[in-house]
């Protein structure tokens, strides 16, 4: 994740930013990021504002980070070279500030996002083990079903496991003729991303609500990916919920099944 270099004189606010009475939710597009807005706010937060990020919870993941900005010869270089939800982690690790990870996915036993992008090289070397990895990952999430068991998320949950099934029966079936169905591959890595968007989000409506229930609650400011803040806008049931969106923010659609 880089800067923008070529942002206007402006300072530009991520694409979807989503406020309700007690949190901000901003969704930004991970490689095209102005991190000013980040840096503004950064010096705004207070003792009242609670940070959520979109890192991943795994502790394992996150000590290994930790212990490599420790060795970084110059870290006030290596923060140039990142912005926006992850410029706001490593600035916290820095001066000591508790922002909080909200990426469940790999703690849950989720692909990660390399593996996931890696599909469609892994379906043409391996295409057996593909199909071992894709029930593997689909009984997963399915043992994790409650978790998604919101309103909103769960009828957007509903809707993927038979256009999965479909697709891999497609894919066995070109195979069986020794053919790889490079559509149906990329149909399910597609799916399987959006499937794990809605084990995030699930997460996130649970955090918010939490939140909201105490006395003292603080202002949760959360970053996310675009995606992210627009299922979260659709799916959230909270009065007085308002979305603000850029002409990139337009572009970014519903929280749909590849069919």
């Amino acid at each position: 994740m880089s800067r923008n270099s070529n942002a206007s004189n402006s300072t530009q606010p991520p694409p979807i930013i989503v406020t309700g009475p007690s949190f901000t939710i901003y969704g930004e597009i991970h490689n095209d990021i102005d991190n000013r807005f980040y840096e503004r706010l950064y010096t705004r937060f207070t003792q009242n504002d609670r940070v959520l990020l979109e890192k991943t919870t795994d502790p394992e993941i996150l000590q290994l980070e930790q212990r490599a900005l420790q060795v970084i010869p110059d870290v006030s270089a290596y923060l140039h070279t990142i912005g926006g939800s992850e410029w706001l982690y490593t600035k916290g690790l820095i001066d000591g500030k508790s922002f909080e990870p909200i990426d469940i996915r790999i703690e849950c036993g989720y692909p990660s996002q390399i593996q996931l992008r890696s599909l469609e090289e892994f379906a043409k070397t391996h295409p057996v083990d593909f199909i071992a990895f894709f029930f593997k990952t689909l009984k997963m999430i399915i043992h994790h079903k409650d978790r998604l068991n919101r309103p909103g998320i769960k009828e957007r949950f509903n809707t993927f496991p038979p256009i999965l099934r479909t697709q891999i029966q497609t894919y066995m079936k070109y195979l069986e003729d020794g053919t790889i169905d490079m559509e149906s591959v990329f149909k399910i890595k597609t799916n399987l991303q959006l499937l794990g968007v809605l084990l995030v989000d699930a997460h996130l409506i649970d955090l918010i609500t939490e939140n909201n229930k105490k006395q003292n609650k603080k202002h949760l400011h959360i970053f996310v990916g675009a995606r992210h803040a627009n299922n979260l806008y659709e799916c959230l049931q909270i009065d007085n919920l308002e979305i603000r969106k850029t002409a990139k923010g337009e572009l970014i659609q519903p929280l749909e099944p590849l069919e």
